[in-house]
């Protein structure tokens, strides 16, 4: 079943349909999301909050072991896409660094970044 999909893969490489045979395997980047900046009133975050995803999970470092719900809901659709490799020379994602959170009185601004 396999070696047909395979058949199938390079088959539609040879008549230009997918650009190139990629290996089905690829690499998560971990992402470090911080409070860059609160431009209104915020009781649940703080300047420099963060959390870190690897993959599918997300750690809290021991000062702040929490995130909003609503901040988390504006930043989830974003972080999958992010931790993958980008390589479209028009794709608006690699510039996308900030997320606002949606709550008009809170204003947080988060900061999206690859960990080294």
């Amino acid at each position: 079943m396999l070696a047909k999909f395979y058949i199938v893969i390079l088959a539609l490489e040879r008549l230009k349909l997918i650009s190139a045979f990629r290996p089905f395997v690829f690499f998560m980047k971990t992402l470090i999301v911080k409070v860059k900046a609160i431009e209104g009133h915020c009781d649940t975050h703080k300047v420099g909050d963060c959390f870190r995803l690897e993959g599918g999970k997300l750690s809290f470092p021991e000062e702040n072991k929490h995130v909003c719900i609503y901040a988390l809901s504006s930043l989830l659709p974003l972080l999958p896409a992010k931790q993958r490799r980008i390589d479209e020379p028009n794709d608006w994602l690699p510039k996308v660094l900030e997320v606002e959170c949606p709550d008009p009185k809170g204003r947080v601004i988060w900061e999206i970044t690859y960990e080294e």
